[in-house]
């Protein structure tokens, strides 16, 4: 009889081992195991000669049961540095690994993954490629993956957003509670676009070569990124 226990919680063991779920996020939607993600949302400070870009989406992930060996691994396949924390200290490099992770049962742990570069004045931001892999331990029936490609744009970005002004298909779209003036500057400080906005409409923005351009709406101002 002993015996028999001893085989029936062995069984029940390997069973909950088994079960162990792994479930990665984006904010608080989950990804698909073997997704492709895009995320587009782009920060760029510009200091003329040179510029900043930071690439950082929410990326979570969580387990059903508790574990303290869990396994994450970004790589990044277009070969850019990129920095994955994980809950501990802070890695950069092409592939990094974070091992021995814990993580509390349906608890999201943020991976605090990102991409910073400085990049040249007229250095195109680069799309960045990563693939995002987490193993629980040696159960290898929880290994997860997905790709999250950023930056992957065209067109117009809004640097600094507003509710009254925003870009979708080559042209800027406002939504004014009273008219207002706008202008698009260069970084030489040359307007290149002007109009009198009033109430809801948009205003075409084709033709802009790439680069940082200033904005004023009103007594607002704000910056875009042209791809």
């Amino acid at each position: 009889m002993k015996k028999f226990y001893l085989v029936l919680c062995s069984t029940l063991l390997c069973f909950a081992s088994q079960a162990r779920e792994l479930t990665f996020y984006i904010g608080d939607t989950p990804i698909e195991n073997g997704a492709t993600v895009e995320f587009t949302d782009i920060n760029v400070e510009d200091y003329g000669d040179y510029k900043e870009v930071t690439m950082a989406p929410a990326l979570y992930v969580s387990t059903d049961l508790f574990t303290n060996a869990l396994s994450v691994t970004a790589t990044c396949t277009s070969g850019q540095t990129i920095q994955l924390c994980a809950g501990g200290n802070c890695q950069a490099g092409t592939t990094v690994t974070k091992s021995n992770v814990t993580i509390s049962t349906n608890q999201k742990l943020p991976l605090q993954f990102e991409y910073i570069a400085e990049l040249d004045g007229d250095e195109e931001v680069p799309v960045v490629t990563a693939k995002i892999e987490a193993q629980d331990g040696t159960y290898e029936a929880t290994y997860k993956s997905y790709t999250i490609v950023m930056g992957k744009q065209t067109g117009v970005t809004l640097i600094e957003n507003s509710p009254e002004l925003t870009y979708a298909e080559g042209a800027f779209e406002y939504n004014l509670t009273a008219p207002a003036a706008f202008a698009l500057y260069n970084t030489v400080g040359l307007q290149v676009l002007g109009a009198q906005l009033e109430g809801h409409g948009t205003l075409a923005a084709d033709g802009l070569t790439a680069g940082i351009y200033v904005y004023t709406l009103g007594s607002k101002t704000g910056k875009i990124y042209v791809k």
